[in-house]
């Protein structure tokens, strides 16, 4: 008869090993950790043993706090010589891999396009070069709405497939911003953001001023996701460019899952599961755009280190 294998000897599983690493990278206690995610007192604790699965749900809440995706949590091999590196403003300096652009020759013929192009351009090297000080300064929004607005009539006037390619970039670029503003003034609580505020105490009057001086009035594009004959135009636009960039496109219909910019009746935490997934999958049939992004998010939380 075969020896009945003792609990002790199972191999645990990585999401396992996953959640008791960025547990101690982060220096929580499982007490503490299962406090701030409204779990009950052994939840945490059950999980790390490998006792317990955590379900879709608790699975997001955990992967949200730390910063990575839920594919990351239950994939990716965070146990072993990790250590957080976290750089609260990578987002910012990499802001053109997370929301690429294009631009040909012949697009920067055409007037508007050259004009919005280049204001656009402009935009995004303010965000790559903001600091602590002014992270509560991102974005003019008026700027904006006029970039929008012009790449808007490149593409339907003069059919500039340029133009409909960075509508979408400076769309959910500052969907992006919006949503991440609304967090903070929501005093919505994540690891990472604690972690910074430790290693940076500088962000934290940046994070008051957010939260400050947000009005949830004040932006117009958040109902952008609600109305049906702009989401029937962004998809005209999605089909003009693929002919032309279909990877860039096939990455940028992963991004709404991924962020948050989809309305639909699934819960979010399945929304951004299946954009987790879309990107990783383009990223084995070497999509550049979803490798690029999939490397950029890791490295932004953490780096390799010897033992």
């Amino acid at each position: 008869m075969a020896k009945k294998q003792k609990k002790s000897d199972v191999k645990k599983s990585q999401l396992a090993k996953n959640i008791k690493a960025l547990r101690e990278m982060f220096g929580e206690t499982q007490p503490g950790l299962g406090q701030k995610l409204g779990f009950e007192q052994p939840t945490i604790s059950n999980y790390e043993r490998d006792e317990r699965t955590p379900d879709l749900k608790s699975l997001k809440i955990i992967a949200d706090y730390f910063g990575v995706t839920v594919s990351q949590l239950i994939n990716s091999d965070l146990s072993c010589n990790y250590k957080v590196s976290i750089d609260y403003l990578a987002f910012f300096r990499n802001i053109d891999i997370v929301f690429p652009t294009v631009c040909s020759d012949n697009a920067l013929q055409n007037p508007l396009f050259n004009n919005s192009y280049q204001s656009h351009m402009r935009i995004l090297s303010k965000l790559k070069s903001i600091s602590i000080e002014t992270l509560n300064d991102t974005i003019q929004y008026d700027i904006v709405y006029d970039i929008l607005d012009k790449y808007f009539d490149a593409f339907y006037k003069f059919g500039i497939i340029d133009a409909a390619v960075n509508f979408i970039s400076v769309l959910y670029l500052v969907l992006y911003l919006e949503k991440n503003e609304t967090a903070i003034a929501s005093n919505q609580n994540f690891a990472i953001l604690n972690h910074v505020i430790n290693q940076q105490p500088s962000l934290s009057s940046s994070i008051k001023r957010i939260r400050a001086e947000y009005d949830s009035n004040e932006y117009k594009l958040s109902s952008f996701i609600y109305d049906k004959e702009a989401i029937k135009e962004l998809n005209e636009m999605k089909t003009a460019a693929k002919k032309t960039h279909p990877d860039l496109i096939e990455y940028y219909l992963a991004v709404p899952y991924l962020f948050g910019f989809v309305n639909n009746d699934l819960e979010q935490s399945f929304n951004e599961q299946i954009g987790a997934e879309k990107l990783e999958s383009l990223s084995c049939v070497e999509n550049t755009f979803a490798s690029n992004y999939l490397e950029y998010n890791f490295k932004r939380l953490f780096s390799k280190h010897d033992k």
